[in-house]
């Protein structure tokens, strides 16, 4: 499905803020490419880069309900937070030390904290009511999970995390693709 900003498509029960606009780069020049929870997710035609739009409007105290050990996705769940951090800490090198995890759930916080690492957690939207500090940088590491494209500004999430992070400190991304099979399965459907 191609469209461009200039005929936004409407779906039933999305709400929030539309972007006309890359938040990355400022093209116009958006495509929608499949819907997830009933928001479209779109692609900017200059830099790729996939973001939910309209934006999600912030819901306070609305967050993903906690998994339990024993209903099968936790399972899933924790063997993924094991694998993640698996790479993380072959491609960084860290062993312990204080970690920033955005957007993470409760599998990857448990692992990393049963790990030795010092973690704290934030949402996308915590992460955005910070200012960028000055000075040096409070973590040796921090992985954003599925963070960036719940952010309306993703520039200034990276900037936020940066002005965290210790000089030498490792940053892993985790986000979607749109060529994964999960993508493909949207897609189809």
């Amino acid at each position: 499905m191609v469209a461009t900003t200039a005929k936004p498509l409407r779906v039933k029960g999305a709400t929030g803020r539309m972007q006309r606009e890359c938040p990355l780069c400022g093209s116009a020049e958006l495509d929608y490419e499949f819907i997830v929870e009933n928001c479209p997710l779109c692609c900017c035609r200059e830099c790729s880069l996939s973001f939910l739009n309209p934006q999600p409007e912030a819901l306070a105290g609305m967050g993903p309900k906690p998994l339990e050990s024993g209903d099968g996705v936790y399972e899933i769940h924790a063997a993924n937070a094991a694998a993640r951090l698996d790479q993380f800490i072959s491609y960084a090198q860290p062993s312990t030390g204080r970690l920033l995890l955005v957007g993470a759930g409760e599998s990857l916080r448990v692992e990393a904290s049963r790990r030795g690492f010092e973690v704290v957690s934030l949402s996308p939207e915590e992460l955005g009511e910070h200012a960028p500090v000055g000075g040096v940088g409070l973590f040796a590491g921090c992985i954003l999970y599925c963070a960036l494209e719940r952010t309306s500004d993703p520039i200034a999430s990276l900037t936020v995390v940066r002005s965290l992070l210790s000089p030498g400190a490792f940053l892993m991304v985790i986000a979607p693709t749109l060529d994964s099979r999960t993508a493909r399965l949207f897609r189809s459907s």
